[in-house]
């Protein structure tokens, strides 16, 4: 569905990526983790067509999103990490972006905002920055595109609507849908995706379905030190150490998504080397 093909980017005499390649596929729920300034956001801004790489190529669907046709881009949406809307009522908002988007369905974008308690005739204007993320995914998700993006969704959303955000998130994916979510919060969204692709520096470090990480992997908790010195990647926590270790005989365990995300970063060739 999406593919970036050995993309080369600087910005302002910084490389920002040289020869990224990265595949996204339909029917997933994609985290995207790395630091600040690891390239997240600049990935999603080559998907939605806001920038163009100055080498390599992007496809989403088969086609270019940069310069986009209006078929292509209508398929593609993106919340932007400030979750910015125009200042204006949601009557009007509706009326000025809703013809971009050929299969917005109203009830949903309705129900979207009840599920997070926004009023329908509410005044963007005098939106706090929740309420405005909040606005914003409700209607990325009325638009029905096949392919949504969202940067750092769940910054500015407090406990509530951060549960509220996964419950819905959890009932829109089916098979014509791709949707990568961008973030540091590693927790936030742990138990909603089912890939996981970590990236830093500019280069793309893992990208692996759930199902892999739980075959070739185990996370469990151990005070044997014959185990700890033979895990992949350990960590002290109160009472004793969090391993990831090989799977071999061992049962199939829940995923730390934080922990991988660290092992990851600190043991790569260790993990990467599982998957090959």
């Amino acid at each position: 569905m999406i593919t970036l093909s050995n993309i080369h980017l600087a910005f302002r005499n910084k490389k920002l990526f040289e020869s990224l390649n990265i595949d996204f596929q339909s029917n997933r729920i994609y985290g995207l983790f790395g630091s600040n300034g690891a390239g997240k956001s600049t990935i999603l801004n080559l998907i939605a067509g806001y920038i163009g790489p100055d080498t390599g190529t992007v496809r989403v669907l088969g086609q270019s999103p940069y310069p986009g046709d209006a078929e292509t881009l209508q398929e593609i949406f993106i919340v932007t990490e400030d979750g910015f809307i125009a200042n204006s009522d949601i009557k009007e908002f509706l009326r000025i972006n809703v013809p971009f988007y050929p299969k917005f369905n109203y009830d949903q974008f309705s129900e979207y905002l009840e599920h997070f308690k926004i009023p329908p005739a509410a005044d963007i204007r005098n939106a706090s920055f929740g309420q405005r993320k909040k606005i914003t995914i409700s209607f990325a998700l009325a638009c029905n595109t096949s392919v949504l993006l969202m940067d750092e969704p769940t910054n500015g959303l407090d406990l509530i609507s951060c549960f509220q955000f996964r419950k819905i998130i959890a009932g829109v994916s089916n098979h014509d849908k791709c949707i990568i979510i961008s973030t540091h919060n590693v927790k936030d969204i742990s138990n909603l995706i089912d890939a996981a692709v970590i990236i830093d520096n500019g280069k793309v470090l893992f990208n692996q379905p759930l199902e892999d990480i739980t075959r070739h992997l185990t996370f469990r908790f151990s005070n044997d030190p014959e185990e700890i010195r033979q895990s992949i990647f350990n960590e002290e926590v109160l009472g004793g150490t969090m391993l990831i270790t090989r799977r071999t005989l061992h049962p199939e365990t829940a995923i730390d998504l934080e922990m991988l995300y660290k092992a990851v970063l600190l043991e790569n060739s260790n993990i990467s080397s599982l998957f090959k």
